[in-house]
């Protein structure tokens, strides 16, 4: 019997959008993203959400005055992902979604598109462990609508109507190009998704890793990184021992980010803090139920 409440997604999941959150997954986004038009279909070329939502994360490189890569890391997060509930809904164009109410068969109480966008976003923020997507609402609405006036420039017959207080990029700063096929916009947009995850999960793993494991501050050689690198792959589902230790050794060796753990360690960088560390680290080693702990 045909169920009139659920979807079938690219998965071939049956999701009933008001308990979306035991079927999110990203492959179904990402797949669902890439086929949908931008503006209705009135576009001068094939153009999908997913793109846009390529355009709006590179667009965070404008943004000044972000205090450390972790808040970078979830405002790219939380660019790449701002229309990921349309998914699950039609891709209402924007200047309807402030008027358009449905009403509801069986209640009569209308539902806010708009808001119930807000809801299943956070909701898909939450199971993909990225509970922070609704936190940067006004960072993405900008970067929203410079991506806005750059695809009416480029997609559509006039820019009429569109703001005038955003100005578009140049066409030749895009990163993705246009008039790729969806499977490789698809490709693009799990790729962009998986770095900057894997990176976000790797600081917070590190963070935690130093807080619950290591005390005292020392002054002695880099630590041993294996427990850290189980860890991490526990965390992220890594399978390759020897990537996953080359990636956590580049970020430490080569001071690359600016992490929310220096403000409590006087501001020195992470290099530093870990080489302070390491003393306390190498006694955590040798202590046979530590290191079964730490796996």
């Amino acid at each position: 019997m045909f169920d009139h409440s659920k979807i079938m997604t690219y998965s071939g999941k049956l999701v009933d959008i008001s308990s979306l959150k035991d079927d999110v997954d990203i492959n179904d986004i990402a797949h669902s993203l890439s086929m949908k038009c931008r503006f209705g279909g009135h576009t001068s070329m094939f153009y999908s959400v997913a793109e846009h939502s390529l355009l709006t994360e590179q667009l965070v490189e404008k943004v000044v005055g972000i205090p450390s890569e972790v808040e970078e890391l979830k405002l790219r997060l939380a660019a790449l992902l701002h229309d990921s509930m349309e998914a699950y809904l039609p891709d209402f164009a924007s200047p309807n979604k402030k008027r358009f109410f449905y009403q509801a068969s069986t209640m009569s109480i209308p539902c806010d598109i708009a808001a119930l966008e807000k809801t299943m976003l956070n909701t898909i923020g939450c199971t993909l462990h990225l509970p922070f997507l609704c936190s940067y609402e006004k960072e993405v609405h900008r970067l929203d609508m410079i991506a806005l006036v750059t695809e009416a420039r480029d997609l559509l017959p006039s820019t009429e109507g569109f703001p005038t207080d955003y100005l578009p990029i140049d066409r030749e700063d895009r990163r993705v190009r246009l008039g790729q096929s969806h499977f490789m916009i698809k490709t693009s947009f799990l790729q962009r998704y998986q770095e900057l995850a894997e990176r976000l999960h790797m600081i917070d793993t590190l963070e935690e890793f130093w807080e619950a494991y290591l005390g005292p501050q020392t002054r002695k050689r880099p630590p041993t990184l294996d427990p850290v690198v189980r860890v991490m792959m526990e965390k992220t589902g890594g399978r390759d021992f020897a990537t996953t230790r080359r990636r956590i050794q580049k970020m430490l060796e080569g001071d690359q980010f600016v992490s929310v753990k220096e403000k409590d360690n006087c501001g020195v960088s992470w290099k530093t803090y870990c080489h302070r560390q390491s003393e306390y680290y190498e006694a955590c080693i040798t202590s046979k139920n530590r290191v079964e702990n730490i796996r």
